[in-house]
């Protein structure tokens, strides 16, 4: 379901969604806003096999790599580390901690070796 509000209104509509996916290429925002993810969040939770399709999309979108990240290193991802900005509800991330760390260190490495 999707839930739309309208604050000119005070108005929330609610309509059923007909399509789920796990293709990033199928969200015209690239999974950047809070909707999409739940939306793709519903997909994967239904998916068996999923088709990620181009994973370029991670290059442009880090919260979506960290997710990502997560389901194919455990098969699952976590509810609670999903946060949502309070001031903006569209903007989104997920915490992925160990991912966090193996960037920095990847990145600490290239460092190194260009001195």
């Amino acid at each position: 379901m999707e839930f739309v509000y309208d604050p000119a209104t005070k108005r929330i509509s609610v309509q059923s969604i007909s399509r789920y996916s796990v293709d990033f290429s199928d969200y015209p925002d690239g999974i950047t806003t809070a909707s999409e993810l739940l939306c793709f969040l519903a997909a994967l939770s239904k998916t068996v096999i999923g088709y990620f399709g181009d994973l370029v999309w991670l290059e442009k979108n880090y919260a979506l790599m960290k997710l990502v990240v997560e389901v194919l290193d455990h098969r699952a991802f976590s509810w609670d580390r999903i946060r949502i900005n309070a001031s903006d509800y569209e903007d989104w991330d997920y915490i992925n901690t160990s991912f966090d760390e193996e960037i920095e260190i990847k990145k600490s490495l290239k460092e190194a070796q260009k001195s």
